[in-house]
């Protein structure tokens, strides 16, 4: 059986910042149902901190989203996740759109520019809703 943790990250870098295969909103969050080799990756980046891991019980399978603490104005930080891509995918960076894009297993070179993955999203999200 596969052991998971959750840990406390606090991401001073930038909204969306990616890592660990998840997506860090500024500030800090809680992240659930981490692998050991995940924890590692968080641990290996000296831009963030990150606190102690504290294994997850069997049972809690946790839900795999990251989950953000309110920002200091009281409104809580936005992150990029499955539902709730906005209308119009410009408005997201392109740090956004690789990690939304990576979500859906799209491939797309390293180097391109952020109309060609605001295309390619665009593509991944009408090809799920025309699935459905």
């Amino acid at each position: 059986m596969l052991n998971l943790f959750k840990v406390a990250v606090h991401n001073r870098i930038k909204d969306g910042y990616c890592r660990a295969g998840r997506v860090l909103p500024l500030g800090k969050s809680t992240l659930e149902a981490l692998t050991a080799e995940q924890v590692a990756a968080l641990q290996g980046d000296h831009r963030l901190v990150v606190g102690t891991p504290e294994p997850m019980e069997p049972n809690q399978e946790g839900d795999g989203q990251q989950v953000p603490q309110n920002g200091e104005n009281g409104t809580p930080t936005k992150t990029v996740d499955d539902g709730a891509l906005p209308a119009d995918l410009n408005s997201l960076t392109v740090e956004q759109l690789k990690a939304a894009l990576t979500e859906r297993n799209v491939q797309f070179a390293g180097n391109a520019v952020k109309a060609d993955l605001v295309a390619l999203l665009a593509d991944a999200v009408k090809t799920v809703q025309d699935g459905q």
